[in-house]
């Protein structure tokens, strides 16, 4: 049975989604394993993304500095905090200074689902409820490095490149929590420089792209490994 109730979220209750105590992530590999069917899912939100099953290779310095940054923006979320943010302590400032969240109650961070039909899992970054708006939001930090162009123009985000990511971790939701509905998604993209928005308010759009994006990832799958 399903905990989520918005009216404690209305009622301005502390509210939590529950775990999965099924399911394991293992950080040295970056995979996920479900203690109920005793194997490991093969494929994660992120490969269906990508279209590719290869293998997870380490982790690149960007991925580094997003790991760092994430940790400090989750203290920070839960403790009002940061904690030691080494090199990327711009980064961390502008972010947690963002007039965003003082607007926002999370109800999960860094959480960790898994979609047991198609052995896909993930973990989204966080899931905010907006007592303003009563609207759920689902948000996925980005990390980037704004470096200037010959024109000694800073650049920017990418916009529009997220909408199957988000997707897949509205799906997962759908699966995981049947009477939690998302009511929109969000990238903030975060960078030395400042914090820039990107919206989705066509959640399901989101999940359709991803739906379809898995259709044809697992198609492939079936033709290169005739299962």
């Amino acid at each position: 049975m399903n905990l989520f109730t918005k009216s404690k979220l209305q009622k301005n209750e502390t509210f939590r989604l529950p775990p999965d105590p099924n399911l394991l992530f293992r950080e040295k590999d970056h995979r996920y394993f479900c203690k109920i069917h005793k194997r490991i899912a093969p494929w994660s939100i992120s490969t269906i993304c990508r279209g590719s099953s290869s293998l997870w290779e380490g982790k690149t310095a960007a991925m580094e500095r997003g790991d760092i940054i994430h940790l400090c923006w989750n203290r920070f979320l839960e403790t009002g905090h940061p904690g030691n943010s080494g090199a990327y302590s711009d980064w961390v400032s502008i972010l947690i200074d963002d007039p965003l969240w003082k607007k926002l109650k999370p109800i999960a961070l860094e959480h960790e689902l898994i979609d047991r039909t198609f052995f896909i899992a993930g973990k989204l970054d966080g899931l905010f409820y907006n007592s303003e708006t009563e609207e759920i939001i689902l948000i996925d930090l980005k990390t980037f490095e704004q470096v200037k162009d010959e024109k000694g123009e800073w650049s920017t985000y990418k916009k529009g490149r997220h909408r199957k990511q988000l997707g897949g971790y509205v799906d997962l939701i759908h699966i995981n929590y049947s009477d939690l509905s998302v009511d929109k998604c969000m990238v903030v993209h975060s960078s030395q420089r400042g914090v820039f928005y990107e919206t989705y308010p066509d959640v399901e759009r989101c999940r359709a792209e991803y739906q379809l994006a898995r259709r044809a990832f697992i198609d492939k799958q079936r033709k290169l490994h005739a299962f």
